[in-house]
């Protein structure tokens, strides 16, 4: 090997990976094989099929069983053994560096393929049977590598997956029996005829079933392939080529791979931290790759063309949930959650678990403490010191005290850390050893020793909570996916819904769980709390928009009583938690607005009870419908709702009187809560309205910093499009307005036939509000009508509704908010204002209109309150009086109602045009349905 390496000269690209021999004489420092070789040249020399490619593959092919016979039998037997491992080794630093220059070299220079040679050589066959014997024989060795680079199995593997996404075909599909003359997507895998590596891989997946081989499995450390052995099959089931052929295989009744190792892996025991971490770690990592395959499968599977596709998705829903679809003739589960039309979903009684939830227990642990610092293990702080020295500078002569793993994670180089720190202690040459004898020597010796220990430590627990992660992400994926793709293959799917939720927020708000793994089971509440929504109005099949009666929606499923706040009270409880974020909170408040969209009352309390009952008297021969009952039932969940929120939330309305905008996200949250405080406003009328108030968010929005910070500019010449002004428009679309929508919402609790009543207390804390934002008023009430645009002109009516309602009730006028909305009335009625906005484009004339309308209301409101009530005296025309405090006239006043007459005499007649017309068509219809009957 090494004459065939001196061939080669090491050119200028290689000169950094080039290791002078006298600095490794010592033995103290490694350096990986990529760091002693000239891989360009190699890799040339494998491009041309030349001298170094041939000898490879002549060590390679002489075969596993040529290799046992010589290490058996002869001394060279462990030498020829190492070559062998050296070649392959070479063979992947050729694929990687290939991987890496491909794209810049195929247009000029780049060869056939190596699987394309491989073929034409006539050594395909044998190359593959090698491949898979190789990687047979260790999956039958006791054999365990420190380094798990240096075992065979593990680089085939390694090789089999970072080559899938290379140009096809190639080495993966070689080495796996694609067909490589042909399309690959169009292969049809035999594997029980065709000895490869997927048939090893296959094999010994199956072996995994039968319960003595299983333990023969985890007592010889086999559980790192097995985990990679799935990663494989998940990298080929994603891939565009690979994905067909062999999701097709998997779908047989020979293989019936999904359900067969759900069985086998979803919900074994997990093996306990303190006797084997790296097997718990590596079984995570199982589940996490098995999930995947099984949200590929129920995903994309075909299951209207496929009958094989169809069986499996449903053997999965079936093992996951633990019922079958009523076509499959096998009995549901019994439940102890049932329906409002029947009886009750979570009134009473246990959760049942299904095998979905066991698989989630099998995630809820506490996350391994990666917070340990050095100092906790070295008794001397000089030694920690250092060692975080050491740490916090990670690079050293191109040398790097952290690396990343297989899987991302930033994993500290115990060897490396060990080489730095004998570095530190001038250690790498006993005579020139500086310390003062034996026992300060065997004490820096035990110091590195503990130190190496917390490093190893620290990479476990690392490794540990990734491997968490991973498999609760990979989790919340299978079940957003049967959840969103696949429920209606299931029955009660309100109970699995329910079950899934209320799982999620118990784990969410535990302590023990971490912020990562509540965002993600967040999400996964939110898609079934939607899907909850959307069973709510899920009629048979063979019902249509015509055949839907009133009846039946006020029938419509819903969880029960208890159940609702059951939910209610856990998602209050997993907001709260004591560890948050921005983007775990925006998920809490979205998931909070979605259930008070589910629970909110059915009946429009607008709507007379007797004019309901009229409705629904086609159904009357159900005993079971009540509407007393309903509205009964839906009126003691609304208040039970506020009670909860009342008791248990309080925290949630205490906006960060600190807030400050430094971050998009800041905004976004702040949003998320508004908007939680207008949907209880909206959905509950003056009863929400009542009792957030008497919660105190007023005062908690007043003490909002963000309403604080002036916009610059004016408000209208704000758009939607990022530039100059993109953080006002922001603000402007994501606090202020929501911000005055909930205070025009509290306004109507003022009573206006309580006028000077100073004990309103609404009315105070509206007029306090106002007068501690008063710049923000007077902006607002300072912009120009005929140019602004929709979202600044909600602005202006919230604002002038705001003041209309309240502000009579304020004697002082040193604020010169009265001034203001005089000066508007001045803007307002000088013009035929219907007219003028004539310009804007023909879609938004309706909404123009309504607008304008709408302050106008408002304006004259105010001013009609302030004669009738306070006793102002208008001025007959224009004069020093009325000019000097900007008071609308009478004549102002006559010519605006005299255009107000005329807009409304318009529409009048455009009113009675379209009622005439409609008129004319009923006629037209009624003479040609005459015709038709005899």
């Amino acid at each position: 090997m090494c004459r065939m390496l001196s061939m080669y000269d090491v050119g200028e690209e290689d000169s950094d990976a080039f290791v002078d021999e006298s600095q490794n004489s010592s033995g103290r420092q490694s350096y990986p094989i990529h760091m002693q070789l000239p891989v360009v040249e190699i890799m040339k020399d494998f491009m041309s099929g030349k001298t170094l490619f041939r000898n490879v593959l002549g060590i390679v092919l002489q075969g596993v069983n040529f290799l046992i016979t010589e290490r058996t039998n002869q001394i060279h037997g462990q030498l020829l053994e190492k070559a062998v491992l050296l070649c392959l080794e070479i063979v992947v630093l050729v694929m990687e560096k290939d991987s890496s220059v491909s794209d810049f070299w195929r247009p000029l220079s780049r060869m056939v393929g190596l699987s394309q040679l491989l073929l034409k050589s006539g050594t395909a066959n044998t190359l593959i049977e090698d491949y898979a014997a190789c990687l047979e024989m260790r999956s039958e060795e006791c054999q365990i590598f420190e380094d798990s680079g240096t075992d065979p199995g593990v680089l085939i593997m390694q090789l089999l997956i970072d080559n899938i996404s290379r140009p096809a075909p190639n080495i993966t599909h070689l080495l796996l029996k694609f067909d490589i003359d042909g399309p690959v997507e169009r292969t049809l895998l035999q594997p029980k005829f065709q000895y490869s590596c997927l048939k090893v891989i296959l094999g010994i997946l199956d072996k995994l079933l039968i319960p003595d081989v299983n333990a023969l499995l985890h007592e010889f450390g086999f559980q790192h392939k097995l985990s990679t052995f799935l990663q494989l099959l998940y990298e080929l089931c994603v891939d565009p080529l690979t994905s067909a052929p062999l999701m097709d295989l998997l779908c047989t009744k020979k293989y019936q791979f999904f359900v067969k190792h759900l069985i086998s892996i979803g919900v074994a025991p997990l093996p306990k931290r303190s006797s084997s971490q790296a097997l718990r770690i590596s079984s995570l990592h199982q589940r996490a790759w098995l999930l995947k395959l099984l949200a590929v499968e129920l995903h994309s599977a075909d299951i209207l063309l496929d009958h094989n596709h169809h069986e499996a998705c449903q053997s999965i829903l079936t093992e996951l949930f633990g019922q079958r679809h009523a076509d499959y003739g096998i009995d549901l589960d019994g439940s102890n959650y049932i329906l409002h039309n029947d009886t009750q979903i979570g009134a009473n009684g246990p959760i049942s678990k299904s095998k979905v939830l066991e698989l989630l227990g099998v995630v809820q642990f506490e996350s391994p403490d990666i917070t340990l610092k050095s100092s906790q293990f070295v008794s001397s702080a000089k030694y920690s010191s250092l060692a975080e020295d050491i740490l916090s500078s990670p690079t050293t002569s191109g040398r790097s005290v952290y690396y990343s793993s297989e899987r991302g994670d930033r994993l500290i180089d115990l060897a490396s850390l060990r080489d730095r720190l004998w570095q530190k202690f001038n250690l790498y040459d006993a005579q020139s050893s500086t310390f003062q004898g034996e026992a300060e020597l065997n004490e820096i010796r035990e110091a590195i020793q503990q130190l190496l220990r917390w490093g190893w430590k620290y990479n476990k627990n690392l490794e540990e909570q990734a491997a968490q992660l991973h498999m609760s992400t990979s989790w919340s994926q299978i079940v957003e996916i049967a959840a969103s793709q696949r429920i209606s293959f299931l029955e009660n799917r309100s109970d699995i819904l329910f079950k899934l939720l209320d799982a999620t927020l118990n784990f969410s708000g535990a302590p023990d769980c971490s912020l990562k793994m509540a965002q993600i089971l967040t999400q996964v509440g939110l898609t079934c709390m939607a899907k909850l929504r959307d069973e709510r109005f899920v009629f048979s099949s063979d019902s249509t928009s015509d055949t839907v009666t009133c009846l039946d929606i006020i029938m419509s499923k819903q969880l029960s009583n208890g159940a609702c706040r059951s939910i209610l009270f856990k998602l209050i409880m997993a907001i709260l938690r004591h560890e948050s974020s921005e983007a775990l909170r925006r998920r809490q408040y979205a998931l909070l607005l979605s259930y008070f969209q589910y629970s909110q009352h059915i009946l429009d309390s607008d709507v007379p009870a007797t004019i309901l009952q009229f409705l629904s008297e086609n159904g009357q021969e159900d005993e079971e419908f009540d509407l007393e009952k309903i509205d009964k039932d839906q009126a003691e969940l609304a208040h039970a709702n506020f009670s909860i929120l009342r008791k248990e939330g309080q925290p949630i309305l205490n906006l960060d009187g600190g807030f400050s905008l430094d971050s998009m996200q800041r905004l976004c949250t702040l949003e998320a809560e508004l908007s939680l405080l207008l949907r209880i406003s909206h959905k509950y009328g003056r009863l929400g309205s009542q009792h957030l108030f008497s919660m105190g968010s007023l005062q908690h929005i007043a003490s909002c910093r963000a309403l604080h910070l002036p916009v610059k500019g004016n408000i209208r010449r704000l758009d939607n499009k990022f530039g100059k002004n993109s953080f006002d428009v922001d603000k402007q679309r994501m606090v202020i307005a929501p911000t005055l929508r909930f205070l025009f919402s509290i306004t109507s609790l003022v009573d206006t036939s309580e006028f000077l009543e100073v004990k309103n207390k609404v009315v105070r804390e509206i007029i306090e509000f106002i007068k501690g934002h008063q710049l923000l008023f007077d902006q607002i009430l300072q912009e120009d009508l005929s140019d602004a645009n929709e979202l600044t002109m909600e602005i202006i009516n919230l604002v002038v509704g705001i003041l209309s309602k309240v502000w009579p009730y304020e004697e002082s006028d040193k604020y010169g908010l009265v001034q203001g909305l005089f000066g508007m009335m001045s803007s307002l009625f000088s013009r035929d204002i219907f007219s003028s906005i004539q310009s804007v484009r023909s879609e938004n004339l309706q909404k123009a209109d309504v607008s304008i309308s709408r302050l106008s209301f408002s304006l004259s409101s105010y001013l009609y309150f302030l004669v009738t009530k306070k006793s102002l005296r208008l001025q007959v025309s224009d004069g020093a009086t009325a000019s000097a405090s900007q008071q609308p006239t009478l004549a102002l006043l006559a010519t605006f109602l005299s255009i107000l007459a005329s807009a409304l005499e318009k529409a009048a007649e455009e009113k009675y045009l379209l009622l005439k017309r409609k008129t004319c068509y009923d006629l037209y219809t009624c003479e040609s349905i005459s015709h038709l009957i005899p």
